[in-house]
């Protein structure tokens, strides 16, 4: 149960946005700016966005604006495709809007194709791009409800309805086919519009036993063509009317139409399954056409935007979930998920899209988002940082080691050691550096730079001195000889490496330096027979810790041993206004998902003592307390560095 409502809860559902502008209030006379209408009424603009409409819990119409610098859209608001003036084919569906990875060759887009310009209509199956079998060297295409047709560089019109049968068929011959404008499939039914106005019409219906497929000419003076209700061609011309074609079984010809109460028409969009149409007027508007009837189309607008982030501060590993609100012309504010928005990354080795409107953390340090929509943009700051200290600095001759590949990591970027050259090579988002063992010289993107001192080992791990931060990275540096540790800042972000703690002093800033402990053992029993249990410890009276220390290794055990009811039913209201009843248990299992991308005070204003209780029992650090307990007690050892500066020592490198 609690699984099925958090995944209702954060689901987003694909609809079709029927009168979506006349929700949000919006004027018609911005229909001018619509470039082409798809059949359910989705609009791209001349920006080069289309907007798509979403339906959300509790099934509120959403209009979104996706891409950038489209050129043609295809398809319907649940399923489509797109392409850009640069060629790169972009889609959407249930997952959002992106790209399609190595498709940037693209002339034309169909419902479910897509047309390259060396002239192979593809397709994706499974999720991967394959081209359709028989359609080579195709100058012009259209596809429709899993029907292709495509008209070859020589001018052969090919058709291929899957339902029918396993190979394309040829229906003839057309001249000129570089002077082709457009062509349309529907049903039983192919049309060709040419450059100059020429439409000619095709049957895939063989009449009478003929072994030749029907064709016929039209007219001279076509404007443009789609597809209506029972499969009738619908058709501009060029002095604004309106017509219809359709074949005739008993003539064996096409007889055409005019349609009433219409004219002035420049481009024609068909609504399959009505007697209504799209249509863009002489002035650039469209309107909806319904037996004799015209309607205004109206476009949605956004006037602005909130995004914000819950957990500006997130540590490394976790993931935050940004929050997007779009303020309408008509005054309505809706949240749209973050995955439905174009969202750039300044630092993307720093922060990655997990794809389900999620970002997971990379690195330390400070990253800007900035969403774009409908010309409109804003921007948040991320300081990302680390959950624990790193470990292994090393003070020598006045110099501060840090361990070269935990650092480097940390900060988002990758290492590569190259045994030929002895030499490590670093990444770390734009800057490429080189370190080899035993140089003092380091190469930042192609630079030489000189170290204060070369790589050293510790412990069985590759140091570099400290100082390369500050020249690859900009990064300051403080070490602090009291704590024996090392702060490295970029920006508002920064992360600590701890090194070996001094002889007498504690790893734990509440260490006993006489070398006697609060803390005590004793052999624990029952199902735990076997352990030591701890006492004396700050959590002794919510929490049993139990261990084992044989050989150098720590197991660690702990027990909630307060009075919590994990079946008693709790209500809270979400993000969204919506009341949940769930157990203290589900809740629980909720704040393990949540902590990672929510901040403390967003959780405890949410759940409160119900987080205070999760958080003791999840974040006590029970391996540090027995540590303490064990280097207090002289069972386990204290690591003393060779270091012999005075305790008030301090290093700052800018």
């Amino acid at each position: 149960m609690f699984k099925k409502w958090f995944v209702l809860l954060l689901a987003v559902c694909l609809m079709i946005p029927t009168a979506a502008g006349a929700a949000y209030g919006e004027s018609a006379k911005d229909s001018a700016n619509i470039s082409m209408l798809l059949p359910d009424g989705t609009p791209l603009m001349k920006d080069g966005t289309a907007w798509i409409t979403y339906t959300r819990l509790p099934f509120d119409k959403i209009p979104v604006p996706m891409g950038e610098d489209l050129e043609q859209i295809a398809g319907t608001s649940e399923y489509g495709f797109g392409v850009a003036r640069s060629g790169e084919l972009a889609m959407w569906d249930q997952k959002g809007y992106r790209s399609i990875a190595g498709q940037n060759n693209v002339k034309q887009v169909g419902e479910g194709y897509w047309l390259t310009k060396e002239g192979t209509i593809y397709h994706l199956v499974n999720d991967a791009p394959q081209a359709v079998k028989g359609f080579e060297g195709i100058a012009v295409f259209d596809g429709q409800s899993g029907i292709v047709g495509g008209i070859t560089q020589s001018g052969t019109v090919l058709y291929h309805n899957r339902s029918y049968t396993p190979e394309p068929v040829t229906l003839g011959q057309v001249p000129d086919p570089s002077n082709i404008r457009k062509m349309k499939v529907a049903g039983d039914y192919t049309a060709v519009l040419y450059q100059d106005g020429r439409i000619i019409l095709f049957s895939t219906l063989r009449i009478n036993g003929s072994t030749t497929y029907l064709s016929q000419t039209l007219f001279q003076d076509g404007a443009d063509i789609s597809f209506g209700k029972e499969q009738k061609l619908l058709f501009a011309k060029k002095d604004g009317t309106v017509w219809s074609a359709k074949l005739d079984v008993f003539t064996q010809t096409f007889e055409t139409s005019p349609v009433s109460g219409i004219n002035g028409v420049r481009q024609i969009v068909g609504i399959g399954g009505t007697k209504s149409f799209f249509a863009q007027m002489s002035d650039g508007t469209w309107i909806e056409y319904e037996n004799g009837q015209k309607y205004d189309v109206p476009v949605p607008s956004i006037t602005a935007v909130t995004f914000k982030v819950a957990n500006a501060k997130p540590k490394v590993g976790s993931t935050i979930t940004p929050s997007v609100e779009f303020q309408y012309g008509s005054g309505e504010k809706h949240k749209v998920p973050a995955n439905l928005v174009t969202l750039s990354i300044d630092k993307p080795h720093l922060l990655k899209a997990t794809g389900n409107g999620t970002y997971k953390v990379l690195g330390v340090g400070e990253i800007n988002l900035t969403i774009e929509a409908a010309g409109k943009m804003q921007s948040v700051k991320v300081v990302s940082g680390l959950g624990k200290p790193l470990q292994n600095a090393k003070q020598e001759k006045g110099i501060t080691y840090l361990p070269l590949k935990p650092v480097f990591e940390a900060l988002g970027g990758s290492v590569q050691y190259q045994a030929s050259s002895k030499t490590f090579n670093i990444v770390v988002g734009t800057t490429e550096i080189s370190v080899k063992t035993g140089s003092k010289q380091a190469k930042i993107n192609g630079k030489t730079v000189n170290m204060k001192g070369a790589p050293i080992q510790n412990k069985g791990e590759t140091l570099v001195s400290s100082d390369l931060l500050a020249s690859a990275l900009g990064a300051k540096l403080k070490w602090d000889s009291k704590k024996q540790q090392m702060t490295v800042t970029l920006g508002s972000a920064q992360f600590i490496v701890k090194g070996e703690q001094k002889k007498g002093q504690s790893t734990s800033s509440g260490g006993n330096s006489s070398g006697k402990s609060k803390m005590s053992a004793v052999p624990a029993s029952g199902s735990m027979a076997g352990w030591k249990l701890l006492k004396g410890h700050e959590y002794e009276k919510s929490l049993r810790i139990y261990f084992q220390y044989k050989n150098g290794i720590l197991k660690t055990k702990t027990e909630d041993i307060r009075k919590v009811d994990l079946n008693k039913k709790v209500t809270w209201v979400d993000d969204y206004g919506y009341k949940h009843t769930n157990t203290v248990r589900e809740i629980y299992t909720l704040l393990f998902s949540l902590s990672n991308q929510y901040t403390s005070d967003w959780l405890h204003k949410k759940f409160g003592k119900l987080y205070e209780d999760w958080l003791l029992t999840s974040l006590v650090d029970a391996g540090r307390i027995v540590e303490q307990y064990l280097q207090e007690t002289g069972q386990m050892p204290s690591y003393t560095p060779n270091v012999t500066l005075t305790p008030e020592a301090e290093f700052e490198y800018e």
